[in-house]
């Protein structure tokens, strides 16, 4: 489409368009569409890396749980020992 001006003055617009113009559309049309769906394609590679990682991090705070509690049962066992040891000082005739 083209605008062109006719000898009266007034503005008209042709509706014929050339082969050119067609094909420049037609070929960034199928670019914007080749964008948007790398574009997609990288959204799901990223929401399968978050989901890979919330899953992680999900499996580190179990073990990091476990761990507390096996720190906490190490510390018993300590404080266990130390007293039977105290006991057997005052036990030892000296």
């Amino acid at each position: 489409m083209t605008l062109t001006r006719e000898p009266s003055g007034q503005w008209r617009l042709e509706r014929r368009i050339d082969l050119g113009t067609l094909l420049s559309v037609a070929s960034a049309l199928a670019v914007a569409v080749a964008l948007v769906s790398g574009l997609s394609a990288r959204m799901l590679a990223a929401e399968d890396k978050l989901c890979r990682v919330e899953r992680k991090v999900e499996d580190t705070q179990s073990t990091a749980l476990k761990l507390e509690r096996v720190e906490e049962r190490l510390a018993g066992v300590q404080a266990a020992l130390q007293e039977i040891r105290d006991e057997l000082k005052s036990r030892r005739p000296q």
